[in-house]
């Protein structure tokens, strides 16, 4: 039975056993439905929110499956199938690595009648101190002006008589000589190359000429714009580190550069474990 108190009209019922509310059962009847309408407001909100979060994710989806020509200057977010036929094509590249640490990179196309050989060597201008740089490209220079067995003349004229083409390029990173021949002239390019590294004679007249040389190059490199930015690019970003000088080096060190300075830079850096021949 209910009953109420004469001071308000609170109801005084005690509630049922294991009952979540404080009140009769008509008070917990109203409570439930309520309850009831607070969680079915609740989900119908968070249905609401999902589904506009659903639309808001297809316009995007859409957004990205339409080609935006901000992003058509270098590549699409669309999907697309690329042809790697060119790529997988190519012949396979095998690394030898001989007793001696040096490291033969090769590449076989029987279809192809001429043939590159080469000699990239881990030692650039990275590898010099203040002192000595600039030696790295000296001696690049030097390289092809003669050996205990052939002359400066004797070596153009062998590469010409062959049709080739026998060059070479300093970096930071490292120093590379190479060669194109036919492929009947691969053995005496490669005999070239290992004459000219391991035979230069630099007698003292071509160091001094090849100085001079040095120095006109490095007039003409100061009046190219593109050359300048780059090398002040890393004299910043590479600050108080070898990376961070010139592959030329100051006009001081190549005035000063001697030919027992290159062969000592031969003894030290052109070692078979920092060369690949491919």
């Amino acid at each position: 039975m209910v009953s109420f108190s004469k001071r308000a009209s609170v109801c005084t019922e005690l509630p049922p056993p294991g009952s979540l509310f404080r009140g009769c059962r008509w008070c917990c009847r109203e409570a439930s439905l309520a309850m009831a309408i607070r969680v079915w407001g609740s989900t119908l909100r968070k249905t609401r929110r999902l589904w506009q979060a659903g639309e808001a994710g297809a316009r995007q989806s859409h957004a990205l499956a339409v080609a935006d020509e901000r992003f058509q200057r270098y590549a699409s977010p669309v999907p697309s199938t690329v042809d790697h036929t060119a790529v997988l094509g190519r012949p396979e590249t095998k690394v030898t690595t001989l007793p001696n640490g040096l490291r033969v990179a090769s590449e076989s196309d029987l279809s192809a009648a001429t043939a590159t050989v080469g000699v990239w060597i881990d030692a650039g201008s990275r590898f010099e101190s203040a002192s000595t740089n600039g030696t790295a490209h000296f001696l690049e220079h030097m390289i092809f002006k003669g050996t205990k067995r052939r002359s400066m003349r004797q070596l153009e004229e062998e590469v010409e008589n062959m049709g080739g083409h026998l060059n070479a390029y300093t970096s930071r990173e490292q120093t590379t000589y190479y060669a194109k021949v036919l492929k009947k002239d691969v053995p005496v390019a490669v005999d070239i190359l290992a004459d000219i590294l391991q035979n230069s004679r630099f007698d003292d007249d071509r160091v001094t000429r090849e100085r001079q040389v040095i120095l006109r190059e490095m007039e003409e490199v100061e009046g190219q714009v593109d050359e300048v930015m780059f090398d002040h690019l890393h004299a910043t970003a590479f600050q108080h580190s070898s990376l961070g000088r010139t592959i030329l080096g100051p006009a001081a060190n190549i005035r000063s550069i001697t030919k027992a300075n290159l062969q000592d830079y031969i003894r030290t850096h052109y070692t078979a474990p920092r060369m690949v021949s491919p």
